[in-house]
């Protein structure tokens, strides 16, 4: 790992259009990811991690969302950028694994032409970057990526039969030939995570956005992806974003953590700083509600959920849960400020 910055959104915020007004899932994060570093965003379902995550590579759809703040991805923002012009940087700039593999993979293809079309696309963009100016890709691109691929699936897959062997191979996967002519319905929810890493890797990003790639998975499979994550990490030198709700995977693998509650970072240092001494009182609590599995444990969760989207309360938005809280935190929202050791925190007993 070392300082070169990968990724930095400046006082990002992401809103959903409804028929009530803007609705903001996330608001004014300020995000840094270094080049081989993973980056852990931590918090409970439905605070907008999975949002910020989609956000990056501007994967929201534009008509259902507004964007606010900055996307700094190679020195370009991403939001100032129109679709066609975000798509180059998507793949082998940006790479996403889906929190559901099995839903994110086409059911009606085999998982072996699904990864020769990620090598296809890395190919053209190979391409286009080396042949015509960057004013010329953005209208070209998308085009030529789509007659391409149309209804060639299957040629695509013998032209880099070789190439997507290894890569799964290089996932974790025993007998690759035989998986490679498997559809997803075929496989288990830890193979199809592996086939979705390998996608993604195909295409050699510098950023990976991991949204929950753990979930659902038994805890030995879930061993097994973390290595492998990590031991891509060494291979390719690229960064990741690893979006959980699980503190376990955050000490397993994470360099740095930012906690997010009602889709704003409230607490941002070094894994060891936030595991041993989190300062924010809802990451104490995070911390302190996750099973230890000794016998005779007695668990100790959060009391109340977040707040609903758009309806957050006054004020610090974690105070209705907050065993600390004292008047100034029911009217001034704290600002995520630096505080000792590099670390950064939004609570009024810090700031």
């Amino acid at each position: 790992m070392n300082n070169e910055v990968v990724l930095e959104t400046q006082g990002l915020s992401v809103g959903y259009k409804t028929r009530k007004g803007l609705l903001w899932a996330v608001e004014d994060v300020n995000l840094v990811v270094r080049r081989g570093e993973v980056h852990a965003l931590v918090g409970e379902s439905g605070c907008g991690k999975s949002t910020l995550g989609l956000s990056l590579s501007r994967l929201l759809p534009d008509f259902q969302v507004v964007y606010r703040g900055k996307i700094m991805f190679k020195g370009v923002d991403l939001v100032r950028l129109k679709e066609s012009e975000v798509q180059r940087y998507r793949g082998n700039g940006i790479a996403t694994i889906f929190q559901e593999p099995i839903t994110s993979l086409n059911p009606v293809m085999r998982v072996g032409e699904q990864i020769a079309e990620s090598l296809t696309i890395r190919s053209i963009k190979t391409y286009w970057d080396k042949v015509y100016t960057p004013e010329a890709n953005k209208h070209l691109f998308g085009f030529s990526q789509g007659a391409l691929l149309l209804g060639r699936a299957r040629s695509l897959y013998i032209k880099h039969r070789e190439e997507v062997h290894t890569l799964l191979s290089k996932v974790g996967i025993q007998d690759p030939l035989r998986v490679a002519n498997m559809y997803p319905h075929e496989l288990s929810g830890g193979m199809n995570q592996r086939v979705m890493i390998a996608m993604a890797i195909a295409q050699r990003p510098t950023l990976l956005v991991a949204d929950e790639p753990t979930t659902a998975l038994d805890v030995t499979t879930q061993a097994q992806i973390l290595r492998l994550l990590g031991s891509l990490i060494r291979e390719y030198g690229m960064s990741v974003l690893l979006i959980t709700h699980d503190l376990g995977v955050v000490s397993a693998v994470a360099n740095r953590v930012s906690v997010m509650y009602a889709g704003r970072i409230v607490e941002e240092a070094d894994r060891k700083s936030v595991i041993e001494n989190p300062l924010h009182p809802y990451t104490r609590g995070l911390i302190a509600s996750f099973p230890k599995g000794t016998k005779k444990e007695v668990l100790n969760p959060i009391p109340g959920t977040v707040p609903p989207l758009g309806r957050y309360p006054p004020g610090c938005r974690f105070h209705p849960r907050c065993s600390q809280v004292f008047e100034k935190c029911r009217v001034v929202e704290p600002r995520l400020t630096e505080a000792t050791g590099g670390r950064r925190v939004a609570c009024h007993l810090y700031n």
